[in-house]
């Protein structure tokens, strides 16, 4: 199985790892390992378009999904399952992942 991260989930990632840990070298470090884990799933000008007139109600989410559509991926894990509901692929919990 192959995972990837959004770039802007690793922007999320690092922001919110920063204002645990408040070490920028030990933030970075941790960025490092997860993407030694998770590939990067581009984003593309068509993707933000897509999502303009998508019909999911958060933009951000579906900008996510005309991604993941885009590049074929299997699904979508997000513990936020609801607002994926018309995504247009299949959306898991990480406890449905993994079990």
């Amino acid at each position: 199985m192959d995972g990837f991260l959004s770039a802007k989930s690793v922007t999320d990632i690092y922001y919110l790892t920063h204002r645990l840990t408040h070490d920028d070298e030990k933030t970075r470090e941790i960025i490092s390992k997860i993407l030694t884990l998770f590939d990067l799933a581009d984003t593309l000008g068509v993707d933000c378009k897509k999502a303009l007139i998508s019909q999911m109600s958060d933009y951000e989410d579906a900008v996510m999904a005309e991604t993941a559509l885009r590049l074929k991926m299997d699904c979508i894990v997000t513990r936020n399952v609801r607002d994926y509901r018309k995504a247009g692929l299949a959306v898991l919990t990480p406890e449905e992942l993994a079990g």
